[in-house]
């Protein structure tokens, strides 16, 4: 396959792959995507109704397949993409929408065409910018893609809107207007150039004439007399590229069916004969037109090739962030979709943790519910109107009845104290509350925040109501604790306190000089006010003693009853419920907005395009690198092609390819190997970094091909991997994490010409290496969950089959490194001391 079957091939397939998915020229495709359609180099035929248009395609294929008639016979654009056979192979033609059938017999591609094209336009002469994909492949064309645009017209015909001119010039803009697009202007001879269509819209997106082709038609339909020298030559309108003329069949060879190939001949034979054109006759005719305008878009396809492919990988990423923030497609099994709800509850009960541990906003409210909200409740309760002189004299007055009380009112003080804690009830209800609200609004806060959830608003709903009635549960629990510790400091007194308080009444007062003074009136008069207010003094401080202690306990019931079981049990009764639902009732909960899953299926839809698109350009890629190559011409580069007399030293060494997951600890083994053993260690990605650094030529180009995001050739790291080898001095080596896949290996073996003595697996399960990588703490970037199971995943993919390959082959040793590190260096030490 040669470089340019590659190219063009390449973007045959994509283009395909894009009409498949709606992603075309006409402006149709959805603007709420990057279009890959735009970005791929294409030629787009343009002329004037009756221009010769279809002639010129017909003279390039080879065949007569095209509808014609008056009017606008192209009313879809007519993606063309012609693959050259071996000589010698039958002829034939295949639909894009139409798969599986090849057509032999082209009057019936002529008659699809048109079928298909009043399938979606209908017979009324309508335009669509639907794309038809038309492939033919044969031995007498060459490998190329035009697009074969509806004729620019003036007046619209019966049965076509009044609009129908503006409508096609808006539709073949779209597409020439792109500055990836090559533009084949199509002019009839025996008209004025000043007066053509083609030049003129080519004029107007192309000013330069870089992109733009001039082809000539009815040059045999000229009056005698005159010529086309003047366009031909570029005196009349100059382009860039040189204009090329064309004959095409007369009307009474095309009512003959004159066969193709003769017309060709003919062709030749009119330009070879020509007084007029004979000097110029190598460089025109429609077969030299194929050759050039196949040349020229291989040219322009391969310098559009990292545009390209930045633009697949910059929308591969957005795609998948999209996806990954929309949620992947819902399974429809019962089992699966328990999971997937299971696994939101779990993404909404960690964000609600986080919230309540301080990772997320929201958590302090609670603690200002104890630090100032009851504080504040608590001092402003009514105990001066509780303990004022009248109050307690009437308090204590009916506590002993008719039988007036003897040394100290206890009744009097018991009465005094439980009235007064029966206030500190509502300041412990309203803290309850106060938290309820707080982890009510941690809820929902959590459920918006929680992005897996927005997909599902039957979900969202009725996870609320559960953890709100789990809220309530801990709510009702809480308050009976509260209470309960106020009914606790009634039910029981502190003796202690009161004890005290007879002695404080018998103790002397002493006057500022140290010596007894006289009893006040108060004093003396045991049963006047100063022992009423000595009562309420008492009183108050007992109950600012109790009022301490709830402002320590009253929080403590609260986090225990509410805050912990909401951390511990929030979903407990959701849980138990959704798993006795059915698959039905599940699926209810799981009912996306369709808007929502049309624009994911859609993402689904163009990031597999993008991705085969990117595996299209990886498959030829080698094709584009092979000059890359030749800039490491090296002393290794004629040791591997032999042109030494005595063999590379790394031919006659010990290579064992160490591999393992993420986290296997692949680096530490191989440092103990070095060590112990004298191997040298080398990493392919370490050797890539250390090129780059080295400020080399081919360090400068690697450095270049990452940074547009394109996969360095295996080839290339095969080569500096020899190049280590060979400078190393040692003959025995450990490569760390190389092969990474299939074609790593076969490069390495047909560039080095060996193969590995053995290769050592550390084998380990996945939940250890991501407990492993989680908790190393080495501040790497990728340390984190969400690309550590992408690696996962593609060292299971890429890895996992050159593993069973080498086992296949009895050269695999694995070893359990689930294990300490120390056990497991121990079980290596045998491998490598037999």
């Amino acid at each position: 396959m040669t470089t340019m079957e590659s190219l063009i091939g390449l973007v045959n397939r994509i283009q395909r792959a894009c009409t498949v998915l709606g992603d075309y020229g006409g402006g149709t495709g959805s603007n709420a995507f990057n279009s890959l359609w735009e970005a791929l180099p294409t030629v787009a035929v343009v002329g004037g109704q009756s221009s010769g248009k279809s002639s010129v395609l017909e003279s390039i294929v080879g065949r007569d397949f095209l509808p014609r008639g008056s009017g606008i016979v192209t009313r879809r654009p007519l993606v063309l993409q012609l693959h050259k056979t071996d000589d010698g192979t039958e002829e034939y033609a295949e639909f894009l929408h139409l798969p599986k059938r090849q057509f032999t017999d082209f009057a019936l591609v002529r008659k699809e065409i048109q079928d298909e094209t009043d399938r979606i336009t209908g017979k009324n002469k309508q335009i669509s910018p639907v794309p038809i994909h038309l492939s033919i492949y044969s031995p007498n064309v060459v490998n190329l893609t035009l697009i074969d645009l509806p004729g620019l017209t003036k007046v619209a015909v019966e049965g076509q809107p009044e609009t129908i001119a503006e409508d096609i010039e808006s539709m073949v803009r779209t597409y020439v207007d792109k500055p990836n697009c090559i533009i084949l202007a199509i002019s009839p001879a025996n008209q004025d150039i000043a007066t053509s269509d083609a030049i003129k819209l080519a004029k107007d997106v192309d000013p330069t004439g870089e992109r733009t082709f001039g082809v000539l038609t009815k040059l045999d339909l000229m009056d005698k007399g005159t010529n086309a020298l003047e366009v031909l030559e570029g005196r009349s309108y100059r382009l860039q590229h040189p204009w090329v003329g064309i004959v095409n069949r007369s009307q009474a060879d095309i009512n003959k069916n004159v066969d193709m190939m003769l017309a060709r001949r003919k062709e030749r034979e009119y330009f070879d004969t020509s007084p007029d054109y004979g000097h110029l006759a190598s460089k025109m005719g429609s077969e030299y037109l194929a050759k050039l305008l196949s040349k020229h878009l291989e040219s322009v396809i391969r310098t559009r090739i990292p545009s390209i492919l930045s633009l697949i990988n910059k929308s591969i990423e957005e795609l998948e962030r999209e996806l990954d923030r929309m949620g992947r497609p819902v399974a429809v099994d019962a089992g699966a979709q328990l999971y997937t709800i299971l696994e939101m509850c779990r993404a909404f009960d960690k964000i609600f943790k986080e919230h309540l541990d301080g990772g997320r906003p929201g958590g302090d409210r609670i603690y200002g519910v104890f630090d100032n909200q009851l504080p504040a409740a608590l001092k402003k309760l009514p105990f001066d109107r509780h303990l004022s002189l009248q109050s307690v004299k009437k308090i204590v007055s009916e506590a002993d009845g008719y039988q007036p009380h003897l040394i100290a009112p206890e009744q009097g003080y018991r009465r005094l104290i439980e009235g007064a804690l029966g206030y500190f009830r509502g300041p412990a209800e309203a803290s309850v509350d106060a938290v309820h609200y707080v982890l009510k609004e941690l809820v929902r806060k959590s459920i918006s925040e929680t992005e897996e959830l927005k997909r599902f608003p039957s979900l969202q709903v009725e996870l609320a109501a559960a953890a709100n009635s789990s809220l309530e549960k801990f709510r009702e629990e809480s308050k009976k604790s509260v209470i309960r510790l106020v009914d606790m400091e009634s039910a029981y007194l502190t003796a202690e306190f009161f004890r005290k308080l007879p002695q404080e009444m018998e103790r002397p007062v002493t006057n500022n000089k140290n010596q007894t003074a006289s009893p006040s009136p108060a004093t003396l008069d045991q049963y006047g006010d100063g022992h009423f207010r000595r009562i309420a003094s008492n009183v108050s401080a007992y109950i600012n003693m109790v009022a301490d202690t709830l402002r320590n306990t009253i929080p403590k019931a609260c986090v225990y009853c509410q805050v912990r079981q909401a951390k511990l049990a929030l979903l407990n009764y959701f849980y138990s419920q959704i798993s006795k639902r059915e698959g039905k009732q599940l699926g209810q909960l799981l009912d996306e907005d369709p808007a929502l899953m049309d624009r994911r299926l859609e993402c689904a839809k163009r990031l597999e395009l993008y991705k085969k698109a990117r595996d299209e350009i990886d498959a030829v890629a080698w094709l584009s690198n092979r000059h890359i190559a030749l800039i490491m011409e090296t002393p290794v580069d004629a040791l591997i092609k032999g042109e030494h007399e005595s063999p590379p030293r790394w031919k006659k060494s010990t290579v064992v390819f160490v591999l393992g997951g993420p986290g296997s600890g692949k680096g530490t083994q191989c440092a103990n190997l070095v060590k112990h053993f004298s191997y040298t260690h080398f990493s392919a990605g370490d050797l890539l970094r250390a090129e780059i650094k080295s400020g080399s030529q081919f360090g400068a180009m690697i450095q270049s091909m990452i940074a547009e995001g394109r996969i360095v050739p295996s080839e290339i790291t095969v080569k500096l991997l020899c190049k280590a080898m060979e400078e190393s001095g040692n003959d025995k080596f450990l490569i760390d994490g190389f092969p990474r896949n299939e074609e790593n290996r076969i490069v390495f073996e047909n560039v080095a010409k060996i193969e590995p003595a053995f290769v050592l697996f550390f084998d380990c399960p996945e939940d250890e290496l991501e407990r492993r990588i989680m908790s190393r703490n080495q501040g790497r970037e990728d340390d984190n969950i969400e690309t550590i199971k992408k690696r996962f995943k593609v060292f299971v993919e890429s890895t996992l089959p050159i593993i069973s390959y080498y086992e296949s082959k009895g050269k695999l040793r694995k070893i359990n490194a689930a294990k300490p590190s120390e056990e497991v260096f121990e079980a290596v030490k045998v491998l490598f001391a037999s």
